[in-house]
């Protein structure tokens, strides 16, 4: 019987779980809430930081290989509905990309940027405090933008 990657936590193993985890939430989105325990585990046994370092580098490597080509599609797609003012389908693209990559803080603050400038400022608000929890510094180009604006 073979042992389980927390039984023998080798890189390869934790990068299998990445992977698993990477195609589960492609199909179900709230897999990926998993991760932070995930991480935990992949950490909990290794016998010195560094292993643990790679152990969780392993981890977040193989669900990253799976779900950033998808969102780099859903990001870029919506890049293009935008320019071509069709706003409702890419808002439909940049859900899509934070349901594939709920860390994707680019999809957040563009889907507020959108939300923004159709007049929808209270869920901007919210999908922007989401994407600043990534990357601070969104809230500050976001307002440097919206202050440019006409």
């Amino acid at each position: 019987m073979r042992p389980r990657a927390r039984e023998c936590p080798s890189v390869g193993r934790w990068l299998l779980v990445g992977l698993v985890l990477g195609g589960a939430s492609l199909v179900v989105a709230p897999t990926v809430v998993l991760l932070p325990v995930l991480v935990l585990l992949a950490g909990w046994e290794a016998a010195s930081v560094r292993a643990r370092v790679r152990q969780v580098a392993a981890l977040v490597a193989g669900l990253l290989l799976v779900t950033a080509p998808v969102v780099l599609h859903n990001y870029r797609l919506a890049q293009l509905l935008v320019a071509r003012g069709e706003q409702a389908r890419a808002l439909e693209q940049l859900t899509a990309a934070e349901q594939a990559n709920p860390l994707n803080a680019e999809a957040f603050f563009q889907h507020a940027t959108l939300l923004w400038q159709s007049g929808q400022t209270n869920e901007a608000r919210v999908l922007l405090a989401r994407a600043v929890q990534f990357n601070p510094d969104y809230q500050k180009i976001f307002w440097q933008e919206r202050a440019k604006a006409p």
